[in-house]
């Protein structure tokens, strides 16, 4: 299930501006629709708490 950026960070404990700043940096590389909004799932993984596809 896709999140926005907003029900995302609220899950993961985390500001919407930390995601951003990580979108950024080129940690996270979510999916934008086609009206340009991310769309953000949570992978669990052994290496790294969360994950962004």
């Amino acid at each position: 299930m896709p999140y926005s950026i907003g029900e995302y960070a609220n899950i993961i404990s985390v500001t919407t501006s930390t995601l951003r700043y990580y979108e950024k940096e080129g940690l996270l590389n979510p999916h934008r629709n086609k009206n340009n909004i991310r769309n953000l799932r949570i992978m669990i993984s052994a290496g790294c708490g969360f994950c962004s596809m």
